[in-house]
């Protein structure tokens, strides 16, 4: 098992390394970020990822020393989590950046998506493949072992509330809250029940405006400086959209305004080259998993950071 493993990921090492080769000598300094997202236990940025990849980029700087490359390259992988732990990473990412490299370059073979969609904004740009996604980073919550989009929440909710209101009127005709004694308790007791164990009726707005200015903060590290530009941005990687599994690709990243690059063909292989040994990476834990899930719930299964020499890759899978 642990030898099927560990092939697996000299596989995923030896494909990373060939992408910066490709670049040429000292030009590209690359690492790896990427998260499990197969069906068991998909993993998440989380808090404790601050510390593990701080750590690893501490130690790859002593062997470094005072050698600077043209650009540092962050591939990324992952459906999102914690966008305070994005948000603290992508800074550690820009001040080592700053030692290291003319500037900082995020890469997304194929997921990027919320919190990871905020934690690229640190970048210069980012490169696309073409099938690559970002996401709208609108604000998540933390509830039963995942993260969840507020706003699918709120807007549950919104559709609750018309439903009960539809039902109501077939009844009894016309209504509104004040010429139905109680309605209004009523509904707010449904909305407090249901949307209490997620959010506070009133941190929506709060919840927004804090991701917003994460997001700014963010863009205005290396790829932007104009206010009204970012502003701009960053209200329509928020509001815009109606789902927060939306795909923004390439195209639509780049209306967005954002300083996007699609890779052309030769480095579109090396990348998808990564993200396919990722996925037979996922697959066997996939098949690991599958014999304990029906036991347990894989919600609440501990990911794990694995090493290799061009980053960490985040499992639910212990490692030692």
């Amino acid at each position: 098992m642990e030898d099927i493993l560990q092939k697996l990921l000299n596989e995923i090492e030896k494909s990373i390394s060939d992408y910066e080769k490709s670049f040429g000598d000292n030009k590209v300094f690359t690492i790896i970020l990427a998260y499990h997202t197969g069906s068991f236990s998909p993993a998440s940025i989380s808090r404790q990822d601050v510390e593990v990849i701080y750590t690893f980029l501490k130690n790859k700087m002593k062997f470094i020393g005072n050698k600077k490359v043209e650009e540092f390259h962050v591939i990324l992988h992952s459906s999102g989590g914690d966008p305070d732990a994005a948000y603290q990473i992508a800074r550690i990412i820009d001040r080592i950046g700053n030692s290291i490299a003319n500037s900082v370059v995020y890469c997304t073979p194929r997921f990027a998506k919320s919190a990871a969609t905020l934690m690229a904004l640190g970048g210069n740009r980012i490169i696309m493949t073409e099938i690559a996604e970002l996401g709208p980073i609108d604000p998540q919550i933390y509830f039963e072992g995942q993260w969840i989009s507020a706003k699918t929440v709120r807007d549950s909710m919104k559709y609750m509330i018309g439903t009960l209101l539809d039902l109501l009127r077939e009844k009894g005709g016309e209504i509104n809250f004040g010429n139905v004694p109680g309605l209004q308790q009523v509904v707010n007791s449904i909305v407090d029940s249901i949307v209490g164990r997620f959010v506070g009726i009133g941190e929506y707005e709060s919840l927004i405006s804090y991701i917003k200015q994460l997001a700014k903060e963010l863009l205005a590290l290396r790829m932007f400086e104009n206010p009204s530009e970012i502003d701009n941005i960053v209200n329509n990687l928020i509001e815009r959209y109606s789902s927060h599994g939306m795909v923004i690709d390439y195209q639509k990243a780049q209306q967005l305004g954002l300083r996007i690059e699609k890779v052309n063909d030769n480095m579109e292989d090396k990348l998808l080259q990564i993200y396919s040994n990722l996925g037979n990476l996922f697959k066997y834990i996939d098949m690991l998993g599958s014999g304990i899930s029906e036991q347990i719930n894989p919600q609440y299964i501990p990911t794990y950071p694995w090493n290799i020499e061009h980053g960490i890759i985040f499992l639910p899978y212990p490692n030692q």
